[in-house]
């Protein structure tokens, strides 16, 4: 094996690269899954450190199937000093890892989508449920801004594809908003109506993934709707 080293007064250093533009500049020999950049060994001939010709890094596994391959030996992998958030992505989505102990893979799905309405009195807007899922849980919020009794309402429902079941309405005001439940006209569909004395709406899914709000207030309100997926 021939290794050209190159080193300049100013302490870049190239292998088998004559033009080093960082400290250490290496240049592979090979291109594919199968050839290797880098290989680091321990002193028992073991393997610890893999970087393919592709880009994928192996931790003690030689030859890297995704852009990170780790193999923990049955321990815990730690991360540290990771930040804290409540924010969520720009589309509204709450996205959580999710492991596969079949192959190890760890993947994201969606656990919850966030979004927000503005709607005029008799108003409707179809929103798009990107969660996925057939059943789940529905949650809609909607705020005055206003202490008086009724500003401030959230109805729960669950969901089965086209399917709403009512869980509860919270408010704070005496008496408690009131609900119907009716066939959406198709015979498949679910429309309910909450009516409180500041905010009501009714809402119903026209099909598996998307939902349907009207504003029945009387005045222009706002809607929180959020989906999570069972």
């Amino acid at each position: 094996m021939t290794m050209l080293i190159f080193g300049f007064g100013f302490s870049q250093v190239g292998i088998n690269n004559t033009s080093p533009q960082s400290t250490l500049d290496i240049k592979s020999k090979g291109n594919t899954a199968a050839t290797k950049a880098l290989s680091v060994t321990n002193s028992g001939n073991t393997e610890i450190i893999t970087l393919s010709d592709i880009g994928n890094l192996g931790v003690s596994v030689s030859s890297p199937q995704k852009k990170m391959d780790i193999d923990a030996g049955n321990d815990a992998i730690r991360i540290r000093n990771l930040a804290s958030t409540s924010a969520v992505n720009s589309d509204g989505t709450v996205r959580i890892l999710v492991y596969d102990t079949s192959n190890g893979n760890i993947n994201y799905r969606l656990g919850k989508q966030v979004q927000s309405v503005t709607l005029n009195n008799n108003e409707s807007a179809t929103i798009t449920d990107i969660t996925g899922g057939v059943n789940g849980t529905l949650l809609i919020r909607s705020a005055v801004n206003s202490v008086a009794p009724g500003a401030n309402m959230t109805a729960t429902f669950n969901y089965a594809r086209r399917g709403l079941g009512l869980l509860g309405v919270a408010s704070d005001i005496t008496p408690a908003p009131t609900s119907t439940r009716a066939d959406a006209g198709d015979g498949v569909g679910v429309l309910y109506t909450v009516t409180g004395s500041l905010i009501s709406f009714s809402i119903t899914k026209p099909s598996a993934n998307t939902i349907t709000i009207t504003n029945l207030s009387g005045v222009q309100r706002g809607f929180t709707i959020s989906t999570e997926a069972l």
